[in-house]
């Protein structure tokens, strides 16, 4: 969901009402510190990384034992009785038994130390992997069950409809067959642990002598807000998201409902990867200086003087790469230290702590990127849709927590410190909210607890009863990457209810399109003015149907046109003076500044009013969106000089070859429409007056017709276009002597 502003909150006279100010709902913060290493002069790296396994094993076997008791104490097959035994290499072959250790996967594709050679000593590194099965031989997967004794390889359908990774306890029930191998009936794994009350003690390795509370005595619904996966890099491409989203989280975007309101939210937590890839710049401009890369600097301080922040390190961010990864050191935030003491709060990347009477635990998502890669979550045809992508994080976090280990397989595959004396990433209390950053897609569920299952018996149901304890609850979050979705998630922190504020930025917000005709970049702020004399124009009014603005009112439109989902607006400038084989990846001021302005193209995006009545446009769930048109040279010595069919085919180049991509942002934006059908362009269209015999002249000679002969009540020709495919229109732009198309990056407001 997006908020959208009233019109009617700004840029009014004073009234002389008295007004109560806003203050933000208090926030009370404990963090566990579970996840500290040793200072660096202490670390040792020298120990085996197999004490951890046998840690693990050790504290989590009771839990499984007594899981598996429970389903199977009593349990027979063709009269034999299920025993258990201690050992893996004390099972017997034939016997049925059942026993419990820790599941080592020996994958085809699983990363080896020839990776990490390679990386040092050649320019391209092997790429990443995206899974460790091999899919076209599923065989070469072996599961096999270990502890202190030895180890024991399994077999049976179980293993393909259950859901494992190395260094999961379990407990199986089955029998060794001929070849040695144990043939798996049944699997239990330790479940939930216990959940403590909001604010009964969590039990941990490391106690706090106190949790923090701070009673909300506003009456205000306190709200925690999560964003996670920023991907600052410096470049021009995160200014717009990014100061949405600070002009949100600090109230200048009031919402107009009071409990949407900004000073609910009590704290915000940002989930690691908070930078992405750096850019590298040239000497001239490390002389020169990034000006936009210093405006956006005091960004991410202007916040915390109003909310408190927790940052956490991810994969991208400059904190030790193993996990558990420590704090982003405040050197790294010179300027976070005047507004608190010891800098910004920075926890490990799977720190549990107690934020407003809610214990949880986290990650910054390289725990569930690893464990995806053990499973096989994809359609029969190998593929993951959005929808499922989002299903899976969520999946493989209930599996943690039935697993009762939030980052199962380090050290095998994902890198950790050799602990020795205890395993952190045991989970040993449930938390109330399980949030993971970085995830491809927005998903929440909430969990419970199940009664236990027994093979030879009926459903024990759960009591309510005073005796027995009450279900376990966990609300599931899988937080997406900020940069790829502009999606801030909020959890109440009382009901756990979550909202989503999405925050949009336009496909063309940081791209201008140049050619040898032209130069289209977007809307700004510093074009407004030339923009307001040119709607002074009574013939420009009358030609494009539109009322004199105040430039007040101009630059609330510019806003209007840069931000809405639903409009598509360039503005037209004089072409590049560079050759095309110049090096140029962006433009510079001077290459759009008003004296360089010509017009504007405008594309308005609506939803097809007879799409609901076409039964076969709905089974393919295709939504038909039709695109208006405008087109302006605004001044008549610019008029008769090519610009307007160079800007239109420009656009139309720009349009055909990002259609499924702008037609997506529109629909997801349009809170009607049914955000699993994807979009398709019925057509464009563009009203041109009768007496316009140019503008009737250019648009038909670019394959648009008129859709009546005769014009319309308000004198208007209706000319449509059926059919934008990408070599089509490069056909034309050869045609016609439009050359070197490329769209390069653009800063600006």
């Amino acid at each position: 969901m997006s908020f959208t502003t009233p019109s009617d909150r700004f840029l009014q006279p004073p009234s002389g009402e008295e007004y109560q100010p806003e203050y933000r709902a208090p926030s009370a913060y404990t963090p566990l510190h579970a996840f500290q290493l040793p200072k660096a002069d202490s670390r040792q790296y020298q120990q085996q990384y197999s004490d951890l396994y046998f840690l693990r094993l050790a504290k989590l076997k009771p839990a499984a034992e007594k899981v598996g008791r429970e389903a199977w104490d009593g349990f027979t097959i063709a009269g034999e009785k299920a025993r258990k035994v201690d050992r893996v290499l004390d099972v017997r072959q034939g016997a049925l038994c059942w026993v419990t250790g820790t599941v080592y996967m020996n994958l085809p594709l699983k990363p080896n130390i020839l990776d990490d050679v390679a990386k040092d000593n050649y320019a391209a590194a092997p790429p990443p992997r995206k899974t460790y099965l091999d899919p076209s031989n599923p065989d070469q997967t072996q599961v096999m069950l270990e502890d202190e004794s030895g180890r024991l390889r399994m077999t049976g359908s179980m293993l393909r409809t259950t859901h494992l990774v190395t260094g999961v306890i379990i407990a199986v029930l089955g029998t060794e067959n001929s070849n040695g191998d144990f043939e798996v009936i049944d699997i239990k794994v330790p479940d939930f642990p216990p959940q403590p009350s909001r604010w009964e003690k969590a039990p941990t390795d490391k106690t706090e002598s106190k949790i923090k509370r701070i009673d909300n005595n506003s009456g205000k619904s306190s709200k925690i807000a999560f964003v996670s996966g920023l991907g600052i890099t410096g470049s021009s491409s995160d200014t717009l998201t990014l100061e949405l989203l600070t002009d949100y989280l600090l109230g200048y975007t009031e919402t107009g409902e009071e409990d949407n309101s900004p000073a609910n939210i009590s704290r915000l937590i940002i989930a690691g990867n908070s930078l992405g890839n750096v850019e590298t710049m040239d000497a001239a401009a490390a002389m020169n200086g990034d000006a936009a890369a210093k405006k956006r600097a005091p960004k991410k301080y202007e916040l915390l003087p109003s909310i408190p922040v927790t940052i956490m390190p991810g994969e991208t961010d400059p904190a030790n790469f193993s996990l558990p990864q420590q704090g982003i050191h405040r050197a790294m935030l010179p300027r976070a230290k005047t507004y608190c003491s010891d800098g910004l709060p920075g926890d490990t990347s799977v720190e549990p702590g107690w934020f407003d009477n809610v214990t949880n635990p986290w990650e910054g998502g390289q725990n569930v990127d690893d464990v995806l890669r053990y499973l096989d979550f994809a359609d029969e045809n190998g593929n993951t849709d959005g929808d499922s992508a989002g299903e899976t994080s969520v999946q493989v976090m209930e599996a943690m927590l039935r697993w009762r280990c939030a980052v199962p397989t380090a050290p095998d595959t994902l890198w950790c410190y050799p602990f020795q004396t205890h395993d952190p990433f045991i989970l040993q209390a449930c938390p109330h909210l399980f949030f993971i950053g970085n995830q491809p897609h927005f998903k929440t569920v909430v969990v419970e607890s199940e009664p236990p299952f027994r093979l030879d018996g009926p459903d024990t149901e759960m009591s309510n009863s005073a005796d027995e304890p009450l279900a376990t609850r966990v609300r599931l979050v899988s937080i997406p990457k900020f940069h790829e979705t502009g999606e801030l998630i909020l959890v109440d922190s009382e009901t756990l209810e979550v909202e989503v504020v999405k925050f949009q930025m336009l496909l063309n917000a940081t791209t201008a399109i140049s050619t040898s005709t032209v130069l289209l970049v977007p809307y700004s702020k510093r074009h407004v003015l030339k923009y307001h004399e040119w709607m002074k124009d009574e013939g420009i009014q009358q030609a494009t149907a539109s009322e004199p603005l105040t430039l007040s009112e101009e630059y609330a439109m510019q806003q209007s046109w840069r931000q809405d989902a639903d409009k598509l607006t360039f503005i037209a400038c004089l072409p590049l003076s560079f050759p095309p084989s110049f090096a140029k990846d962006s433009i510079s001021e001077e290459d759009d500044a008003p004296e360089r302005m010509i017009g504007d193209t405008n594309l308005f995006l609506r939803s097809d009013d007879d799409d609901d009545d076409d039964d076969d446009c709905n089974e393919a769930e295709e939504k038909r969106v039709i695109g208006e048109i405008e087109l302006m040279i605004a001044e008549k010595r610019n008029q008769g000089q090519g610009f307007g069919r160079g800007a239109l085919l420009t656009f139309l180049w720009y349009v055909a070859s990002h259609e499924g991509e702008i037609l997506d942002e529109f629909l997801q934006s349009t809170t009607t429409t049914d955000s699993k059908k994807h979009g398709k362009m019925k057509c464009l269209s563009v009203k041109i007056g009768k007496d316009n015999a140019r503008s009737l002249a250019l648009f038909e000679s670019l394959g648009f017709e008129k859709v009546s002969p005769g014009p319309n009540y308000f004198g208007e020709f209706e000319l449509r276009r059926y059919g934008l495919d990408v070599d089509a229109v490069v056909k034309l732009a050869n045609t016609y002597g439009l050359k070197d198309y490329r769209e390069l990056g653009y800063s600006g407001e």
